[in-house]
Order: C-alpha cells, then sequence, then structure tokens
C-alpha cells in the first residue's frame, strides 16, 4: 500500500512537468500592438490580447518605451494584473506620459507573465513570459505629439 502512495506521487508531478513545459497552458496571450492614440498628457497604445478563461487570476501585463538612440533611456509604465477580463478578444490601452517622451524613434516592449496556477504549482515557480515589442517614431509637432 505505500508504494501506491509513491507512484501517485511520482505519476502527479510527472503529469505536472508535462503540462507545464510541453503543453504551456496560457490564461492570456497577446496578440499585437495597434497604432497609437494622442491622449491630453499622455500618448496611449493599444495592445490586443485574447483571454482563454472567464475569470482571470494569474497574469500580469508590464511594458516599457525604450530609446533607440540612447538604449540607456527606459520609460516604465504600470505593471498591473489582467484581472478584469472576459473571454475572447479585447483592448487594452497602455499609458506612456508625454513629460518624460524626446522626440525620437522609440521601442515598446510589453510582457505578459503567466502564472499561479492553483492546479500545477510549476506555473508560479516556472511562469510562462509572452513578449511582444514594436517601434514607433514620436515627434513633436506645435504642442503637439506625433506617432508613427
Amino acid at each position: 500500500m505505500g508504494n501506491f502512495g509513491n507512484y501517485f506521487i511520482f505519476i502527479m508531478a510527472f503529469v505536472a512537468i508535462i503540462d507545464r513545459f510541453i503543453f504551456r497552458r496560457k490564461s492570456v496571450e497577446i496578440l499585437s500592438i495597434g497604432d497609437a492614440v494622442v491622449k491630453e498628457s499622455a500618448i496611449a497604445f493599444p495592445v490586443s490580447l485574447r483571454v482563454k478563461r472567464s475569470w482571470v487570476s494569474n497574469a500580469q501585463i508590464e511594458y516599457w518605451l525604450q530609446d533607440l538612440k540612447n538604449p540607456s533611456v527606459v520609460i516604465s509604465g504600470k505593471t498591473r494584473p489582467v484581472d478584469a477580463s472576459k473571454r475572447g478578444e479585447r483592448e487594452e490601452y497602455l499609458l506612456i506620459d508625454t513629460k518624460y517622451l524626446e522626440p525620437t524613434k522609440w521601442d515598446l516592449k510589453v510582457t505578459l507573465t503567466n502564472g499561479n496556477c492553483r492546479l500545477n504549482p510549476l506555473y508560479r515557480i516556472f511562469p510562462i513570459n509572452d513578449c511582444i515589442e514594436r517601434q514607433f517614431t514620436i515627434k513633436k509637432r506645435e504642442g503637439d505629439w506625433d506617432v508613427k
């Protein structure tokens, strides 16, 4: 009877490893970064997401702009959870304040971290990161910003 318990633990660990490293289940995926929208004091970058579950509690989105002429200049956005999501495709706006921007070419990087699965603790230890990037040229025109 004691051997059955050992086999059960071994099989469950094996299934958890297969699930995490081969199936790589994600609750949220990044599809694309759209064209930027200029707001009053910020630039909004739309990011399309695909939400696979109706209740998400294990995904966080993080984003930052990096100056391509001076790569040591990085403007980080607010890291936040993607928990108020409905199942299906949706768009979320990531805001960067214009007071930190210089007119130049920028690289927007967006990372989505999926982890904290209740059924498999390996997702908490080894979260799945989904990363996408897009380059934008930001110019200043007569008090307004132009983003391409």
